[in-house]
């Protein structure tokens, strides 16, 4: 059975593979491959293939299955062996469950510059890796909306060399019992973006790691970058549940973190004697800081945000706006405003704040006067000095030498006084103020909380 699609030279033809004979045009996949051309696709039935194949350039192989599932030979595509791409060119494979006993799932090797795309795939191995990419040439490996399975303790999931770059997308690196040893990088790349990973990498040479909006959890340590070409992590999680680092930094070697969650027991999360760079790091509300030789950022936790890799934390930064409010005896009647404003910026337990108050007129009230504060603080400290750095238009005796300013204690607000030459303190009243009297006030107070 052959479908030829059009009759010109530049037809494709779909090959049909069935494990049961008069039922397709070849009863193995490499033999369909051996008779395909670039561009053809080879559909394959449901069943179960015992075989290993090198791949074509240009030749796509689709699973004709009906689920994912390694379980059901009836209703998928099993190929119990393994994948070989060394041609120059491109070659898709989708659908597809790979399992080998014996060998690796994928190999990418030669000094060719090949492509391949891995869609919608399940792999496992249990005696070798899933994938070895070890190619000299510029080749590309991208794995998307894919399942890897590594079952074996001794072989690395992944072995990266040569040249290759492996893109995994929307895809999961999650061995179902087992906990292998670390994919190795020892040039080339990976790039694991939308994924889930629960295996550990470790880079060398040359080799590189970048991940973004993903998940990682592992037993124990996740990453160890010793590669001088830099990793990098974006919108990702790191975690494990064990008592290592999270990513262990070596000499020469650089880790980039921007907008990382980092989740573990251990104390540091990041080690190693190389460069770490982190900006909007989240470390939950473990104990854990960054200390690579050199690291330079900020961690930001429950407990706080931590300028120093999570040595010391500033627990509490805030700014915002109030109106304040000036009385006379604790009312306000008839008072209005040319000016009315105020600013504050709380860090640590420190506050700043900055009002500005020119009245239009100052109402009827009379009593003793005070400004009102932000609400919402413990301000337990008080009284304390306020500083008013400008007034005008005020009635006061010739004898004044200065305004101040007193943090009155909380929710009273803020006392203006006038100042004797020679004498003590006193509160400003009504009888000071005029209707187009000013002040300003720039200070700050220590809040208990």
């Amino acid at each position: 059975m052959v479908i030829q699609t059009n009759d010109n030279k530049f037809s494709a033809t779909t090959w049909i593979v069935d494990p049961s004979a008069g039922k397709g045009t070849h009863t193995t996949i490499q033999a369909a491959i051996n008779t395909a051309q670039s561009k053809d696709v080879i559909v394959i039935h449901p069943g179960k293939y015992s075989e290993n194949i090198t791949l074509k350039a240009g030749v796509s192989i689709i699973g004709l299955a009906d689920n994912l599932s390694f379980n059901n030979e009836d209703s998928s595509v099993n190929l119990a062996g393994s994948i070989t791409a060394n041609y120059t060119g491109q070659a898709t494979v989708e659908r597809i469950h790979i399992s080998t006993d014996t060998a690796n799932c994928f190999v990418i090797n030669g000094a060719n510059n090949t492509f391949l795309k891995v869609i919608r795939c399940e792999a496992q191995s249990s005696a070798s890796s899933l994938l070895i990419a070890n190619s000299t040439g510029n080749s590309i490996i991208q794995i998307e909306d894919s399942s890897l399975r590594p079952q074996n303790t001794t072989a690395v999931p992944f072995a990266i060399s040569g040249n290759s770059q492996v893109f995994v997308t929307r895809s999961r690196i999650t061995p179902p019992s087992v906990i292998p040893i670390a994919s190795t990088i020892s040039s080339g790349s990976i790039d694991i973006s939308y994924s889930e990973c629960n295996i550990p990498f470790t880079t060398s040479g040359t080799g590189s790691i970048t991940a973004t909006h993903s998940l990682f959890s592992f037993g124990s340590t996740q990453f160890v970058i010793n590669g001088t070409t830099a990793s990098v992590f974006f919108m990702s999680q790191i975690s494990n549940t064990g008592n290592t680092p999270l990513l262990t930094v070596g000499t020469g070697a650089t880790a980039t973190l921007r907008v990382v969650n980092l989740l573990g027991n251990a104390n540091p999360l990041v080690s190693g004697a190389g460069t770490c760079t982190y900006d909007l790091v989240t470390s939950g509300t473990g104990i854990g800081t960054i200390s690579a030789t050199t690291s330079t950022g900020f961690v930001q936790r429950s407990g706080g945000i931590s300028f120093d890799g999570g040595t010391t934390y500033l627990r509490n930064y805030q700014e915002g706006t109030w109106m304040p409010v000036v009385t006379f005896g604790g009312t306000s009647t008839g008072i209005t405003y040319g000016t009315q404003s105020g600013s504050y910026t709380r860090i640590g337990n420190i506050f700043f704040y900055a009002i500005d108050i020119q009245l239009s007129s100052k109402g009827t009230a009379t009593g003793n006067m005070t400004v009102s504060t932000p609400t919402g603080f413990n301000y337990l400290n008080a009284p304390e000095g306020a500083s008013v750095t400008s007034w005008s238009n005020f009635s006061l005796d010739s004898n004044v030498i200065s305004l101040g300013g007193t943090f009155l204690p909380i929710d009273i607000g803020i006392g203006l006084y006038h100042l004797y030459n020679g004498g003590s303190p006193q509160q400003l009243d009504n009888t000071n103020f005029n209707n187009n009297s000013r002040f300003r006030i720039v200070s700050h107070i220590f809040l208990s909380s």
